[in-house]
């Protein structure tokens, strides 16, 4: 729903592209389901109300395939047995290790159920959804379109439900959750319950860390009387719902373009850097340690505690101005199709701004100079993310990598406030900044600054 309006988006992960089609087409890629040729399509389309003729169709299907959004289904192969491998053998039974020291308290405010392109259930989940409220509408969509599958046309593993103005169909206009409201917290989707937190499997131990990108992570810093992240009764792996994801860290772990570890090695040092005094600017000192990282782990911790100015503006530059340009195309997207009260329209529109701005050389400089807004929220932001092993992050493809994306975050979010504007004056600007630049592939700006790789362009198109 935008403004009130029925539409049907394809958003491409992949491309980043964004697609917009009408009802008939929507009728057609949902019976493109993989059972049916296209005389078969076009048939089961016309039974659900859509008059398409089959050259429509033909025309309609290859463009979505040129794009990459229709794949074709090859033939089976035989089935041959073959001994169990390292990858297929269970998971070891490991302690359950929550971040120390922190409890989240949720201020109901409903922002990170306006964040996402698409909130999934499970389709178990979704049944219960229906059941629980079964009246529930969004705007003038039916019943049986409420959810529709999140890849392929055949629901099966998740769903996606339908958005309203960016927000999840079951947000309430005050933030709260309709399905907790009316059945409690059991009842929402197992995905909504366990976010913001994060399971990391290190080889070791399964750490529980935390999403910095909700707003109520960084407003919890400090203050008592919040829920764990994990129930204290699961102290091990096995304990775990079967739902909920673990990400296993791989192994060996690359550090820099020209050298990797071991997996065991990067943990102890992650360990290591944990047990050290905090900075008083953490932004610097994460920059400082990718500058040392070629010289070795041991030499990135001693640039963590030492003295250290702030870094050149010249090397800073490239990062900002390859954020500013992603940034930027994301927003053009997004205003052809976005309502103005969306609220990634909004924070994209702020993040864009304040990129395109600082990456100026002479602003940044400035940048460079402010101290931190809040100590405290920024050490934590690093101290989640290192204990969450988020600079290992394989999309990053290296640490060195991580470890300049939390600085040039850190200096971003410290200019953000300059630039507030109409929607934006009650956002916290690096839980924003974290959340937007993740869920709509922005994050890549690391890579096209390391790679100089050009960002694409991804018109929508009607």
């Amino acid at each position: 729903m935008i403004d009130g309006k029925v539409a049907v988006i394809l958003f491409d992960m992949g491309s980043e592209e964004v697609l917009r089609i009408g009802e008939r087409e929507w009728a057609l890629v949902a019976a493109a389901d993989g059972t049916r040729d296209i005389e078969g399509i076009v048939i089961a389309a016309t039974r659900g109300g859509a008059r398409v003729e089959l050259d429509e169709a033909r025309k309609f299907l290859a463009s979505l395939e040129d794009r990459g959004l229709v794949v074709r289904i090859p033939e089976p192969e035989a089935k041959t047995s073959s001994p169990k491998t390292e990858e297929t053998l269970p998971s070891p039974d490991l302690p359950v290790r929550p971040l120390p020291g922190y409890s989240l308290s949720c201020d109901r405010s409903g922002r990170c159920c306006r964040m996402y392109s698409t909130v999934l259930f499970a389709l178990p989940e979704a049944e219960r959804a229906a059941a629980v409220l079964p009246d529930r509408r969004i705007g003038p969509v039916s019943r049986t379109r409420a959810f529709l599958p999140v890849r392929g046309s055949i629901p099966g593993g998740a769903v996606a439900v339908v958005a309203n103005n960016g927000a999840c169909g079951y947000l309430d206009s005050d933030g709260a959750c309709s399905i907790h409201r009316a059945a409690g917290a059991d009842a929402k989707p197992k995905g909504c319950s366990v976010f913001p937190a994060m399971f990391i499997d290190d080889g070791e131990e399964v750490r529980v860390s935390i999403k910095t990108e909700c707003a109520c992570v960084l407003n919890s810093v400090n203050h008592s009387g919040g829920e764990p992240l994990v129930d204290p009764a699961i102290t091990r792996s096995s304990q775990l719902d079967p739902v909920v994801v673990v990400t296993v860290l791989p192994d060996p772990i690359s550090v820099t373009s020209e050298r990797t570890e071991p997996r065991k090695v990067v943990v102890a040092w992650i360990r290591q850097w944990l047990d050290m005094p905090t900075p008083p600017d953490v932004a610097r000192a994460c920059w400082a340690m990718a500058d040392a990282l070629p010289s070795g782990l041991a030499a990135a911790l001693e640039a963590w505690s030492g003295e250290r100015a702030a870094p050149e503006t010249a090397a800073v530059v490239p990062f900002v101005a390859a954020l500013a340009r992603r940034a930027a195309v994301r927003t053009r997207v997004d205003a052809q199709w976005r309502s103005e009260v969306d609220r990634v329209r909004r924070v994209g529109a702020w993040i864009a701004a304040t990129a395109v701005t600082c990456k100026d050389p002479q602003l940044m400089a400035e940048v460079l100079q402010v101290p931190p807004i809040d100590a405290d929220r920024e050490a934590f932001f690093v101290r989640a993310a290192a204990f969450g092993y988020a600079v290992c992050d394989e999309d990053f493809g290296e640490v060195q990598c991580g470890l300049r994306d939390l600085a040039v975050k850190l200096w971003l979010a410290r200019a953000m406030p300059t630039f507030v504007s109409e929607g934006v004056q009650d956002e916290e600007p690096l839980s924003a900044l974290e959340a937007w630049l993740r869920a709509y592939g922005v994050w890549r700006y690391v890579l096209d600054a390391k790679t100089s790789t050009p960002v694409p362009s991804p018109n929508p198109r009607d």
